[in-house]
């Protein structure tokens, strides 16, 4: 207890107690010393009350911060992505919205949202909250479409939006499917020029992979036998010709 006091409010006074002043008024003794206690605590008091009103603030924004603010890792959108929102019964709050060249989509209700390095579940939980604090029992739904480059054996090669809730079998039918030559298993992820060295399969989901804004998925060919059997099959039989003729003539 001692040592708090002197945390608090300093070193400890040594006041004299009432017993010291058996000659004098009672009354009059207990009021000099409360007076005394008042003088010398309430300063101390007063300081102890204007630090804590002086770091409230910055406690309070340290707080916000970390509570309200998405977290900075895992699957960012970048410019040219767009996030998509579906609100039950709330057209006007629906909708495609682009992310711009600063990073910034501006959304109904909420306005200028600075997206850069959000994960995608952290700002889908951030939009989610924020929409409910307005809205009563809200059925809201968001789809952050990250741009990518589908190309090589399809159909349509482009550059498409796709949803993370996505498997690769949606991802080529947004280029029109594979094409005729194309090899359904054989599709390679490109970033930067760089192969990324993971396996990738049509029934993978988009958010299991390692895909990200900007990506290429390209869809390899058909060896050269599986795309030529007519000509396997005509040398097939010329050469079974050949051996027949020479083994006749013997």
């Amino acid at each position: 207890m001692v040592i708090a006091e002197a945390l608090y409010f300093g070193p400890i006074v040594r006041l004299p107690w009432p017993s010291q002043f058996a000659r004098r008024g009672v009354a009059m003794q207990i009021v000099t010393l409360l007076s005394r206690w008042i003088l010398v605590l309430l300063p101390r008091f007063a300081t102890t009350l204007l630090l804590f009103a002086l770091a409230a603030p910055s406690l309070g924004a340290q707080r916000t911060a970390s509570m309200g603010a998405p977290s900075l890792t895992g699957h960012p959108l970048l410019p040219g992505d767009a996030i998509a929102l579906k609100i039950w019964r709330e057209p006007d709050l629906s909708g495609e919205f682009s992310v711009d060249e600063s990073s910034v989509v501006v959304l109904p209700k909420v306005g200028p949202l600075n997206v850069r390095g959000i994960t995608s579940d952290s700002l889908k939980t951030y939009l989610v909250s924020t929409y409910s604090s307005f809205l009563r029992n809200p059925s809201i739904e968001v789809r952050l479409l990250h741009r990518v480059r589908v190309l090589g054996a399809v159909q349509k090669p482009g550059l498409y939006p796709v949803d993370e809730t996505m498997h690769f079998t949606d991802v080529l039918a947004l280029a029109g499917g594979v094409a005729p030559d194309g090899n359904p298993n054989k599709i390679t992820l490109v970033r930067d020029g760089q192969t990324v060295d993971t396996p990738l399969s049509k029934g993978l989901l988009v958010s299991d992979s390692p895909l990200r804004s900007g990506d290429q998925v390209i869809v390899g060919q058909k060896s050269w036998a599986a795309r030529n059997p007519g000509i396997l099959i005509g040398l097939g039989s010329t050469v079974v010709a050949i051996i027949t003729t020479f083994a006749v003539r013997k």
